[in-house]
């Protein structure tokens, strides 16, 4: 009995002096003295350079091992940048070992990173510099007279063994905190490149496993001084398809925290857009499910709602106020199901989809304008005149590309406008064009004091009334053209034709046709509107072609070619008469057919008219006209 009591108190007592012989070395080596070794073993396994200023551990037995380390940085592979990949100012990590010996789980009660700092880039290749992290050069062929590579059953066995001595999914991390981090996206294969920076991010995650969903939140700042990115959701961590599993992500944000010079600084394609001053209004993210791996983004399905949004466009005179849009998202397209915006007392809608949003990015889009008064955007265009009216719109567009330069160059559609109830305020467009016929002296006067009483009315109301407004056009290229517009106004009708661009330049071709009864009752009126007679016996009035800017358009008779018409048709045959009758010509039949005296009645044939052929002078003054080139 005696000896089975030495022998116990012997066993305790080497136990004793091991536990404080452990004890005290841990307490008592320095970590710091392995770190080149610790730095190379790491660079080896993850084919980074690691580099590393400090680290050092203390032992507890309560508190278990906590591992510090400073200055931490993994480099960048050359091809992407000169820059750490990764870097950490300091870290603590803190390890049960009670557990570990109990139970063979590691159990990491808490891990500290202070100021973390990711680089993710992706380069002109559309490579990622995290994608071939820990990647190993391929082994070369086995020395000749060596075993071959190929294990036996008894290595693979014996390997199979151990790898079932511990898993990943028995590690439980129950915190991850990370204070003052900065995670930096590059992408190079947009041109000019795109950087975006989240900062100050405050990251946390609870009861981090390898097995089973955990919690996490973050709240950092984007293009922001403040902190205007609040998300939680759940994650999973798949460490055989080496990929990380999210769902329930909810992400709410708010646009006026934007700070628009650091999202230039950022995205410099945006320039393009011409935001001014600010943008305000809320947007909100559900992402359902979302699964990353080693090729980047696999699974996507979100939801998405913005509200409220408020912003101003230098090329656009119209504001942007309280758009509202729901949108969703998956791996590849964006589905918006609708934008609406108030416009001008009516609504706009818009609905389509993006396609390939991270590549090519082409689109197709629904517009629809429902009941937009013309009173109020006539005001919003500062236009020059006072208009009403309510405006109907339908049109379907393409592209690819959505910043400013790829609409210019790629933005196509087709679609159809019409305008109810137009009119103009206080100008009567009738007599505003027959004023401006200058050729012909008071003309507006005469045709007005000379009309039946039926037509007077339509020259001396104030405004001018359209029946009937319709516009065909297509873009191309980021240009509108008009293909044809058709204006029915109280006793006339305007057709036209042009393009518009994105910076409001417009183009037009436009002419004028009075009906037909109210132009013979013109022409009874003035004689010498029978001149703009056309086929159909409408007074036709030509319009000068404008090209300017679209809020200074003015209509105006073309009155160089009106007047060119209307000489060579009335004042060339009263110059000719003038001419006649100072050279003593008989002008009564100058050219008219006359009967041919061999012909009688009482020959019983026909009377038969025979041309009189033109004397000597009227054939020079014929062809004196015909040198002038206003008679052309």
């Amino acid at each position: 009995m005696r000896i089975v009591k030495i022998i116990f108190l012997t066993i305790l007592l080497i136990s004793v002096v091991l536990f404080v012989g452990m004890f005290i070395f841990l307490k008592t080596v320095n970590l710091n003295r392995f770190k080149e070794q610790i730095t190379e073993q790491i660079s080896k396994s993850i084919g980074r350079d690691v580099r590393m200023k400090h680290v050092s551990f203390d032992f507890s037995v309560v508190k278990g091992i906590t591992l510090h380390i400073s200055g931490l940085s993994i480099m960048d592979l050359p091809v992407f940048s000169t820059e750490p990949m990764l870097y950490i100012d300091s870290s603590h990590l803190d390890v049960d070992v009670l557990s570990f010996l109990l139970k063979r789980q590691v159990l990491v009660s808490m891990i500290e990173l202070n100021s973390l700092k990711v680089n993710l880039i992706r380069n002109n290749n559309v490579e990622i510099n995290y994608q071939k992290l820990g990647e190993k050069k391929e082994a070369g062929l086995p020395d000749e007279g060596k075993a071959s590579s190929v294990p036996s059953k008894d290595v693979r066995g014996a390997k199979e063994k151990k790898s079932k001595d511990f898993h990943f999914e028995e590690m439980l991390i129950r915190s991850i905190r990370i204070t003052d981090g900065t995670f930096v996206f590059t992408d190079r294969t947009t041109d000019p490149p795109m950087m975006i920076p989240v900062k100050d991010i405050e990251f946390e995650i609870s009861n981090l496993s390898f097995d089973a969903p955990f919690h996490f939140q973050l709240k950092a700042s984007l293009f922001s001084g403040r902190k205007n990115i609040n998300l939680n959701g759940l994650a999973q961590i798949n460490a055989q398809n080496q990929q990380v599993r999210i769902d329930d992500l909810k992400i709410q944000t708010d646009l006026s925290d934007l700070s628009l010079d650091h999202v230039y600084e950022g995205v410099p394609a945006l320039k393009d857009a011409g935001l001014k001053d600010k943008l305000d209004g809320k947007l909100g993210l559900d992402i359902h499910q979302m699964i990353l791996g080693e090729k980047g983004l696999l699974v996507l399905s979100l939801d998405g709602r913005a509200t409220g949004i408020n912003a101003q466009f230098e090329n656009s005179p119209i504001p942007v106020e309280n758009l509202g849009m729901q949108f969703a998202m998956t791996e590849s397209d964006v589905d918006i199901r609708e934008i609406t915006m108030p416009l001008a007392s009516g609504e706009m809608k818009i609905s389509g989809r993006l396609i390939e949003y991270l590549a090519e990015q082409k689109f197709v889009a629904d517009l629809k304008l429902t009941d937009v008064q013309l009173s109020d955007l006539a005001q919003q265009l500062d236009l020059p005149v006072k208009l009403e009216g309510q405006i109907q719109v339908e049109y379907k567009l393409n592209g690819i590309g959505i910043d400013g330069k790829a609409l210019r160059s790629f933005l196509a559609g087709e679609g159809a406008s019409e305008i109810k109830n137009g009119r103009v305020k206080d100008v009567n467009i009738l007599k505003l064009v027959l004023s401006r016929l200058s050729f012909i002296p008071n003309l507006a006067e005469q045709v007005e004091a000379n009309l039946p009483e039926k037509y007077k009315e339509k020259l001396k109301v104030r405004d001018t009334v359209f029946e009937k407004i319709r516009m065909d056009t297509k873009v191309h290229e980021g240009v509108v053209f008009i293909n044809k517009a058709e204006i029915n106004a109280d006793g006339f009708l305007m057709l036209a034709s042009g393009n518009l661009d994105l910076d409001q330049n417009l183009n037009l071709d436009s002419d004028i046709y009075m009906y037909s009864d109210l132009s013979a009752s013109m022409v009874a009126a003035v004689p010498k509107l029978k001149c703009f007679l056309d086929e159909q016996k409408r007074i036709h009035i030509l319009m000068k072609h404008y090209g300017g800017k679209l809020v200074d358009y003015q209509m105006r008779p073309d009155i160089e070619a009106m007047a060119k018409k209307f000489f060579n048709c009335w004042g060339r045959d009263e110059l000719k008469k003038a001419i006649y009758k100072a050279l003593d010509i008989d002008d009564e039949v100058p050219s008219e057919d006359v009967a041919d005296p061999g012909q009688s009645p009482e020959s019983g044939g026909e009377n038969i008219p025979q041309k009189r052929e033109p004397s000597v002078e009227e054939v020079l003054i014929e062809n004196i006209f015909d040198m002038i080139p206003i008679f052309d």
